[in-house]
């Protein structure tokens, strides 16, 4: 199966919510940079808004999280969501949003909870960490499909 990359074919302008021809800077490097992602979910009309540490795999953004959080409860609930993966440095910020449906995904290894926390830890800090102690209180992935993503940079 190809590599989906969801932002060379969907992304839209910020401005009007038009479709451009390419994003205007490398979004798969920037988002194999270890930035935390804030993913925005609602139920009930109240919002919730919560980091998390995330990694892109075949066209979809994946994180991890407890089973029992908020975030796993509501999109049970409502599967819609948006993620913002941003910086603001000094003379530069950087964003991609992305906007589609989310699922926990049941039945996944414990290496591909590892590969996120790979991209953010060190050897010698996944380690030290009590990871296996995670896995007991109940990890769960969640993917995330983009159906519309944006892009901006201003320098």
């Amino acid at each position: 199966m190809p590599k989906r990359v969801p932002w060379e074919n969907i992304t839209k302008s910020y401005l009007n919510d038009t479709p451009v021809e390419r994003p205007v800077f490398d979004v798969e490097e920037f988002l194999s940079r270890p930035i935390v992602a804030r993913v925005a979910t609602s139920f009930k009309d109240t919002p919730h808004v919560a980091p998390v540490w995330f990694n892109v795999k075949d066209g979809a953004l994946w994180f991890s999280t407890f089973s029992g959080s908020k975030k796993v409860r509501n999109i049970a609930k409502n599967p819609k969501v948006a993620v913002c993966i941003d910086v603001a440095d000094p003379g530069e910020t950087k964003y991609v949003i992305l906007e589609g449906r989310a699922e926990a995904v049941t039945g996944e290894a414990k290496q591909d909870h590892l590969r996120i926390y790979r991209k953010y830890m060190s050897e010698e800090a996944l380690e030290t960490a009590n990871v296996d102690a995670w896995f007991k209180a109940g990890l769960t992935l969640v993917r995330v499909i983009p159906k519309k993503v944006v892009t901006r940079v201003s320098t």
